[in-house]
């Protein structure tokens, strides 16, 4: 099943965390966060049901929920097979590059 074609959607709690993780950081920091981000786009689009870790299915909701690290950022998201989405729920700074 190709999955170029998923519709990659981003909850205002993952928008708002990448927002204010990046404003409190060092440019360094930023520049990590920003090639973090881009592998998160380039995996997540390419092979949604191979990146990552798988967490848990939600049935009632049709879900597959999964966990990524991407140094510096820990990712939770779910895939909707149906309607063909990824949800972005969470994202989050765990750890700060070695400079």
């Amino acid at each position: 099943m190709p999955s170029s074609d998923f519709a990659v959607v981003s909850s205002p709690q993952a928008s708002e965390e990448v927002h204010k993780v990046y404003q409190a950081h060092s440019p360094e920091v930023r520049r990590h966060i920003l090639a973090a981000l881009r592998l998160l786009d380039n995996n997540i689009r390419s092979n949604p049901f191979e990146f990552g870790e798988p967490v848990f299915h939600h049935s009632s909701l049709g879900l597959d929920v999964r966990l990524a690290f991407l140094p510096p950022l820990l990712i939770y998201f779910g895939i909707d097979r149906t309607n063909r989405r990824i949800f972005l729920k969470s994202i989050q700074l765990v750890s700060e590059p070695a400079t």
